[in-house]
């Protein structure tokens, strides 16, 4: 029964991240608020949500996924770059 009510939770809490509009998202991640978001900020947003959603925190995976999103590569994802690539996902 733990199990479901953890799966539940786990999917609950993905649907409300991904509902959330992606600019707030954003600027949840952005703590410094200079309009891009480095690697530790992203790290921190994403380990917290891994933490609140009772999922496994990969770092590589989320480094990987920030890389991703880098699209000038210039080691900051803007809001423009975060939109463009599909918006909040976790990792």
């Amino acid at each position: 029964m733990k199990k479901v009510i953890a799966a539940f939770v786990t999917i609950f809490s993905a649907l409300i991240v991904s509902a959330m509009e992606p600019d707030v998202w954003f600027a949840s991640v952005d703590k410094d608020k200079d309009g891009r978001a480095s690697p530790a900020e992203w790290i921190t947003k994403n380990k917290a949500e891994a933490a609140r959603t009772g999922r496994e925190f990969n770092e590589v995976k989320a480094l990987e996924k920030f890389k991703e999103r880098d699209l000038d590569k210039d080691g900051f994802i803007s809001l423009k770059e975060f939109l463009a690539t599909k918006g909040p996902t976790l990792g």
